[in-house]
Order: C-alpha cells, then sequence, then structure tokens
C-alpha cells in the first residue's frame, strides 16, 4: 500500500470536528487585569480592561465581548484545561492577593 493511499485511511480530524482556518489580519492584541461578566437570559458580556495605577478605582475597557452560552461553556472548558495544565507544571495559583503576599 502506497503512503498516498494510507492517508486516505486515516481521518484528517476527529470525528465530528472540522478544521479551521484563522484570517488574524484584523485581529488586535490586548492586555487586561481586570473583567466583569454580565448576564442575560440569552447571552453573557465580558468587559475587558486594565486597572489605572494611579487611580485604583479607575478602570480603562479595552474589549466587550458578547457569547451565547454554549460559547461560553466551550471557553470556560478550554480555560479550565489551560489552568490544570499551568498548575501540574508550575504549582497552583493562589488567587487571594492576602493569601499570595504571605508566600
Amino acid at each position: 500500500m502506497s503512503a498516498q493511499e494510507k492517508k486516505k485511511d486515516v481521518p484528517a480530524e476527529p470525528e465530528g470536528r472540522q478544521r479551521v482556518t484563522f484570517d488574524d489580519r484584523d485581529c488586535k492584541d490586548a492586555y487586561a487585569n481586570f473583567f466583569t461578566v454580565a448576564t442575560t437570559p440569552e447571552e453573557v458580556v465580558v468587559n475587558f480592561g486594565v486597572v489605572n495605577q494611579e487611580r485604583r478605582n479607575l478602570v480603562k475597557l479595552g474589549s466587550r465581548v458578547y457569547l451565547n452560552y454554549f460559547n461560553t461553556k466551550r471557553l470556560m472548558v478550554g480555560l479550565m484545561q489551560a489552568i490544570k495544565q499551568y498548575e501540574e507544571t508550575y504549582g497552583a495559583i493562589e488567587i487571594d492577593p492576602k493569601k499570595r503576599s504571605k508566600k
């Protein structure tokens, strides 16, 4: 059997998944150290921003993302997988600043 024939027998992607091509020509990078989450019965709204270092109560919002609940859950699963992998490599992430500063 030739290499070309062998390739036909192996699916290119797991069943039910499609190969996706990204067009990132208009994509803009952004940094956020603050976010809020708001919900409606139909969608989840996530605001991303940066805390002003001089005026801690001022947040400059940079992006607002609207998601349906299906994609919100997919995002949550992806983020949980990323955190799990990070913590397996580098150790637990402490999100309470008071506990973090005691280390």
